[in-house]
């Protein structure tokens, strides 16, 4: 098999950016040739520069961080002239690419555009990676294209329609789990997760990442740190000559784990009892894929919510003040363990999905 295909990004949360490569990986896997583009790799350096104030401004100031997704996105930098795609578009004409994977609304001008120019046959599945409408999404509009759109998480009363699994290891029993957590605020730091880390800290051992080394707490000498490369950026293309997630290491390390395979945190995951964290889609999506419930600190943004009352709804999740009343129970959350075992193994993967879909279109012929 040999299809082409063009995986559509964004770096402005890696809630998205992390399924897209992971999703880019399994698609190398089942014999797709694809490339995956990032958003904002096409702002200017000011615009870029921009992002990274936002970035350090939310992780640092929570009410920031919820007043940030109200904020047009072009205030951060917003891509108005698409002439600067023009690159692009000769790159996917001369490659023959008829199959598209949008996981970020902000393309939807970009391929409206690349229409125009006579693409009309083009094939573009949409995938939502949360249960209500993200910043990206919110002026999506498809003008005339047919595009296919699925949920990852269905709406209220519904299945989860598809899962994306991380990797191909068997799930850790909960048994065979310490009494450790993951403590994180997604991928850009974001959330109250540092507020609750001297109270959690005598429920277990909490393993909490960071963004600034001054975050460390003396006084809890029982927590383990990662450090997050704060150099790194997700539309810059790392030592691997390819975009990778995002790199970090323990704190007592000098070298950094980078990897364009596997996210470095994923195995953090997969060994917790529990992850404390906002209800990001990339949270939610690593907790079925490690079976590792999540207790939901409170959320950014209103499609957040919604992924937190998704998840309490079909008993998958817990949010942070049931289970302190719980008395922080384990019982509470090996229940919670079970049902996400039944999700895993009951849940189609996106991958199988998709590939049925492009199967319906011809192959783009070789170079």
């Amino acid at each position: 098999m040999n299809q082409r295909a063009a995986i559509l990004t964004s770096g402005m949360g890696l809630g998205v950016y992390v399924p897209s490569l992971i999703l880019h990986n399994q698609l190398n896997e089942d014999g797709y040739d694809n490339h995956i583009y990032i958003y904002e790799e096409y702002f200017t350096e000011k615009a870029k520069k921009n992002m990274e104030s936002y970035r350090k401004l939310f992780h640092r100031d929570f009410r920031a961080a919820i007043a940030g997704h109200k904020i047009p996105l072009h205030a951060a930098g917003k891509v108005e002239n698409l002439e600067l795609f023009q690159g692009l578009y000769e790159e996917w004409e001369k490659n023959n690419i008829t199959h598209f994977l949008m996981l970020s609304g902000h393309w939807d001008l970009v391929l409206s555009e690349y229409c125009k120019r006579g693409h009309k046959e083009i094939q573009i599945e949409c995938l939502r990676l949360d249960c209500g409408i993200t910043p990206s999404w919110r002026n999506y509009q498809k003008e005339d294209r047919n595009d296919n759109t699925q949920w990852l998480f269905a709406r209220a009363g519904e299945e989860i329609h598809y899962k994306i699994t991380v990797d191909n290891k068997e799930v850790i029993p909960f048994a065979s789990r310490k009494e450790e957590y993951f403590v994180h605020g997604g991928g850009w730091g974001m959330g109250t997760y540092r507020d609750s880390i001297k109270e959690l800290s005598e429920v277990g051992t909490l393993n909490i990442t960071l963004y600034d080394l001054d975050e460390v707490d003396k006084d809890c000498s029982n927590n383990q740190y990662y450090y997050m490369d704060a150099d790194w950026k997700p539309w810059y293309k790392g030592a691997f000559g390819e975009y990778s997630f995002p790199p970090m290491r323990p704190l007592a390390n000098k070298d950094f784990i980078n990897s364009n395979v596997l996210p470095p945190a994923y195995d953090i995951t997969r060994r917790v009892l529990g992850i404390i964290s906002k209800p990001g889609g990339g949270t939610l999506l690593d907790s079925i894929s490690a079976a590792t419930p999540v207790i939901f600190l409170p959320p950014i943004a209103e499609h957040e919510r919604n992924n937190a009352d998704y998840f309490i709804s079909h008993n998958l999740g817990v949010d942070f003040d049931t289970w302190k009343s719980s008395g922080y129970s384990r019982e509470l959350l090996y229940t919670l363990h079970e049902n996400l075992i039944k999700v895993r193994e009951n849940t189609t993967e996106y991958r199988e999905y998709l590939i049925k879909q492009w199967n319906k279109v011809p192959a783009t012929k070789d170079l």
